[in-house]
């Protein structure tokens, strides 16, 4: 996900499969998508504009932003929302600034490690 689209040097997302979300009706009449590239859809708050989710269209999985679950499902399962494991799309990280992070790093999508594990 872009920085520029964030506005924050990375993105807190969790990827789950699209078969695990559901929205109330109220909630999916508030979300707007939108195709930034072919293939890419970005989901926000149409109220708000905050950025909710990234899918890619052939993928069984969405990446959904940790801010936006419900405080329920934070209280319940924040300990795993919060911490990082591993980190994607690495090839457009800023050397010195988001390189430290820990955990595996992969230069697209998590399919593709680069550095392996790093303390």
């Amino acid at each position: 996900m872009c920085r520029k689209q964030t506005g924050a040097l990375f993105a807190r997302m969790h990827r789950i499969p699209k078969s695990a979300i559901s929205y109330s009706p109220a909630s999916e009449a508030s979300i707007k998508r939108y195709s930034a590239s072919k293939g890419i859809t970005r989901s926000f708050c149409g109220i708000c504009g905050s950025v909710l989710a990234w899918c890619e269209d052939s993928s069984p999985r969405m990446a959904v932003t940790v801010g936006s679950f419900d405080e329920d499902a934070l209280k319940l399962h924040g300990h795993l929302l919060t911490y990082s494991t591993h980190h994607i799309w690495c090839r457009d990280e800023i050397k010195g600034v988001t390189d430290h992070l820990p955990g595996s790093k992969y230069e697209l999508d998590d399919d593709e490690e680069i550095t392996g594990q790093r303390a």
